[in-house]
């Protein structure tokens, strides 16, 4: 496969007025692991468009990005990550303080370049 790929929403609320990050944590059976940051792969953590939501309105809406981290990247194409016998896929909401995501699909992909 070439890509591990996320649909993410970044939720209308006033915590992600700045957009949101997170890590992407794959493991293998030998017991080795790559961190991945969203940042580092797509710009698609942004804000939505329209207001947050209050009490009093219906705020914007959430758009479902991709966020396609590439497995032939430098971080897994230099470690010693074994891609034929992944066990786990983490994802780490360490990267700001407060917010919220919305996940649709989680596919590994190939894509004909």
């Amino acid at each position: 496969m070439d890509f591990f790929s996320l649909r993410v929403g970044v939720s209308t609320t006033p915590d992600n007025v700045l957009g949101q990050d997170f890590t992407l944590v794959l493991s293998d059976a030998n017991g080795t692991s790559v961190s991945l940051l969203a940042s580092d792969y797509s710009d698609a953590l942004y804000a939505p468009p329209g207001l947050p939501v209050s009490a009093r309105d219906t705020g914007g809406k959430t758009i479902n990005n991709m966020v396609p981290f590439r497995l032939d990247a430098l971080p897994i194409f230099d470690s010693e990550l074994d891609l034929t016998s992944l066990v786990r896929a983490e994802l780490r909401f360490d990267q700001l303080p407060a917010g919220s995501l919305q996940f649709t699909d989680v596919m590994f992909q190939k894509v004909e370049f």
